[in-house]
């Protein structure tokens, strides 16, 4: 078996490929769309990585969020033509994971979920909770 000579991946294909993983994409579909061995997306998603390159796969999940935004406009806006066609079902899955992958890339949550609070104090909690993770400062009244 020939040996492939090696070859210098520019970082910004190796955070398009960390923040596609990240997404959810399989090795399979990264490799094939990026052009890049198996291998390599395996070693890039479970090693460290240089702090530039995670920069920059931060900033290519807000290009793949605002890509999978855009896709899901297209499809939302073409539904009602696919009304009489048996493709409604098929394009709206397609919004549905449009949507789904666009908030993963944004770190917001992908499904619906309920909090409650039963006490004030465990009110009071959430809200310090989410005033420290937006930076806020909270004032609770006593």
């Amino acid at each position: 078996m020939a040996k492939t000579r090696p070859h210098n991946w520019s970082e910004a294909t190796k955070a398009a490929c960390i923040a596609a993983r990240e997404a959810g994409l399989t090795l399979d579909t990264i490799a094939e769309t990026y052009g890049v061995p198996k291998t390599c997306v395996h070693d890039w998603t479970t090693h460290p990585v240089p702090e530039d390159v995670v920069r920059k796969a931060e900033l290519a999940k807000g290009e793949l969020a605002d890509k999978a935004e855009r896709v899901a406009h297209l499809i939302i806006d073409a539904a009602p033509d696919k009304i009489g066609d048996a493709g409604l079902s098929q394009s709206m899955v397609s919004f549905g994971i449009a949507v789904d992958k666009m908030r993963v890339l944004r770190e917001q949550p992908s499904s619906i979920t309920e909090v409650r609070a039963e006490t004030r104090e465990e009110k009071v909690q959430q809200l310090r909770t989410l005033s420290e993770k937006h930076g806020l400062r909270l004032v609770v009244n006593e």
